[in-house]
């Protein structure tokens, strides 16, 4: 990429972002710049939470250095128990942590829905 071009693209850029800062709320202009700016791919929305019936799902992403790859692990945990009743190595990977994370909470939630709650619970004395 020449100068020129890089100047070109860094302007339009600039006032891509002036342009839509000025249409958005003020408490969200500093994160439209900081997101434009970002060049890692670690931050994405997830829309699918852990939790199915008794049990709850927890991620835990990795890459390794100079991998593309996130890789996720699932960890299911009942309500009633400190330590998880299942962990499934690999259960997500992509290219962005997001993806990783939604796609082991996908296969752990499924994992959940089939698990008896009753097994797990922990008797009141």
């Amino acid at each position: 990429m020449t100068l020129q071009v890089a100047v070109a693209v860094n302007l339009r850029g600039v006032l891509l972002g002036l342009a839509m800062s000025a249409l958005l709320p003020r408490r969200l202009q500093l994160r439209v710049a900081i997101l434009a700016r970002m060049t890692h791919k670690t931050l994405r929305r997830t829309l699918i939470h852990g939790y199915c019936g008794e049990f709850r799902v927890e991620t835990l992403e990795s890459q390794a250095p100079g991998a593309t790859l996130w890789l996720s692990t699932a960890f299911v945990y009942h309500r009633d128990r400190a330590s998880p009743v299942a962990t499934i190595e690999g259960a997500g990977q992509g290219e962005y942590r997001g993806d990783a994370r939604e796609q082991a909470l996908r296969v752990g939630s499924c994992l959940a829905e089939f698990l008896d709650p009753k097994e797990y619970r922990v008797r009141e004395t």
